[in-house]
């Protein structure tokens, strides 16, 4: 599905301190050819920066200032449609880099990156990034390519979405939130917050609301799942995923 990523990359653990040399993003070998003070100066500007949910990181039409790493939760990159309303086109979820494609592009961000949970980020100076890619392009094409890997795994990702009934997709969303939002409850149930409004959970999913309300009534009434607010609770987990992974089998057909 659109809204994940696989998490090829990881972020450091708990207590382990978060350097670029430990973020991931590329390997130690690569960091060899980046001059000692070019490191040092990424090493030392770069920040890890606490955001409220609701918070802006920044606006469509801002320039931009620094590179994004997510270290945790949850971003909502938004951009008005021709209604002039603001709708979902990208859910960033941790390890996922975003800002890149404006920055490497010289061009001012497209979209509004939100913050739909308590978010923790790492920033990159955009001119102390721009000092380390000049020094060695290798390490350009290495951080350009970590990015690619994720866009090109979201648009086959919709490619495959594009196949599938709205049954489907929602089978797969609701069972991908159900796994990274939720965890098992004392009575052996399984719940979840889920951080999207159901108008962008439907823009994600390329469907109608009147689409998502039907298929989301109809997973109720087959007894999936139930939805309070943003709350879903799910009597067996197993059955969701069985019924998801039966989908994505026949993808891969």
């Amino acid at each position: 599905m659109a809204i994940d990523f696989p998490a090829t990359p990881t972020a450091p653990g708990p207590g382990r301190p978060i350097t670029c040399r430990t973020c991931g993003i590329v390997t130690t070998e690569t960091w060899d050819g980046v001059p000692p003070p070019v490191l040092s100066a990424l090493s030392s500007r770069k920040t890890i920066r606490a955001f409220a949910k609701g918070s802006i990181i920044f606006h469509d039409g801002d320039a931009v200032s620094a590179l994004y790493r997510l270290l945790s939760g949850v971003v909502l990159l938004r951009k008005g449609n021709h209604d002039g309303n603001s709708i979902v086109t990208r859910m960033v979820v941790p390890t996922a880099t975003f800002g890149f494609g404006a920055f490497i592009a010289r061009e001012c961000h497209s979209v509004t990156a939100q913050c739909a949970t308590d978010v923790s980020l790492c920033c990159i100076p955009a001119d102390v990034a721009e000092l380390a890619f000049a020094n060695n392009r290798s390490l350009e094409r290495v951080f350009a390519q970590h990015v690619a890997h994720e866009l090109d795994y979201a648009e086959d990702a919709l490619l495959a979405q594009a196949g599938l009934s709205v049954h489907q997709r929602l089978l797969l969303l609701f069972e991908q939130f159900a796994l990274r939002f939720g965890a098992a409850t004392p009575d052996g149930t399984w719940q979840a917050e889920i951080p999207l409004l159901r108008g962008d959970m439907a823009a994600l999913l390329g469907i109608a609301r009147e689409s998502f309300s039907r298929g989301l009534a109809r997973i109720v009434g087959e007894g999936l799942l139930t939805f309070d607010g943003r709350t879903i609770r799910v009597p067996a987990i197993d059955r969701l995923r069985h019924k998801a992974e039966d989908i994505r089998s026949g993808l891969a057909q």
